[in-house]
């Protein structure tokens, strides 16, 4: 229930069996197992500040990297076809993916979109959390705007800001982008890649890639990408490799 985070959860012959953390509602509690509580408190024990404990947590994030990073970056990653684009789909088997098409008749232009987002956030102070990955695509086409109108409407789509990333300026700095024009394959793409550090944790970084294809005059393909507490070179490793997996259907 509110409130009772960080409280016992004890049993009817009263040992501890956890620490709640939080709730659904309905007198129902979410709590992490008291051996893994007791563990935590053995490693940070003798520790008298919480220096030591950021530094062993940007190491495992670090090592962490690893063994997800390698499902992003697999040979063969899994499309979706909206219109005539091959897009990355679900990439990964811990992520979750949902599509919404526009219904709307009265509309001049035709929108489906698609996303995919990793469950976990991880917590590191009451100011800075780290979601994973996030990604999300949007196909637009249009056979009644002109050639103007409809790169009006595709300018205003790109030009929303899609980053979701928490962080006090104590915890990060701010984001630095750089724009360039990609041609890959068939298509002509503007990529635009905006990249933060991390103050407390040394190597790690959030970045945003954003993408937009430039080949057709009434149809074309937005994407933004978003990945938390990663290094640096796993940054531009995967969003070549995901540039690289938008194509064009002939």
């Amino acid at each position: 229930n509110s409130g009772m985070s960080g409280g016992p959860t004890i049993l009817d012959d009263g040992r501890g069996i956890g620490v709640n953390v939080a709730t659904a509602g309905d007198q129902v509690s979410f709590l992490v197992r008291a051996k893994f509580v007791m563990a935590l408190l053995q490693q940070t024990s003798h520790q008298a500040n919480s220096s030591p404990s950021l530094e062993k947590l940007a190491s495992q994030l670090q090592q962490s990297q690893s063994s997800y990073m390698a499902d992003l970056l697999a040979p063969n990653m899994e499309k979706v076809t909206p219109g005539q684009f091959l897009l990355p789909g679900k990439i990964a088997p811990y992520l979750n993916c949902w599509g919404h098409a526009n219904t709307n008749k009265d509309d001049l232009f035709q929108h489906l979109s698609y996303d995919c987002s990793s469950d976990d956030d991880l917590y590191v102070s009451s100011s800075h959390s780290i979601h994973f990955l996030r990604f999300n695509h949007d196909y637009i086409s249009s056979e009644e705007l002109g050639q103007h109108r409809f790169f009006k409407l595709y300018q205003s789509y790109f030009a929303g800001d899609g980053r979701h990333f928490p962080g006090a300026k104590e915890d990060v700095t701010k984001f630095r982008c750089h724009t360039n024009f990609v041609k890959l394959a068939d298509l002509t793409m503007r990529a635009v890649l905006c990249v933060r550090s991390y103050r407390k944790l040394p190597e790690l970084y959030d970045a945003v890639l954003k993408i937009a294809t430039l080949h057709d005059d009434n149809r074309g393909v937005l994407s933004t990408v978003e990945l938390g507490g990663v290094s640096f070179d796993n940054i531009m490793l995967f969003s070549r490799k995901y540039m690289e997996n938008i194509t064009w259907k002939k």
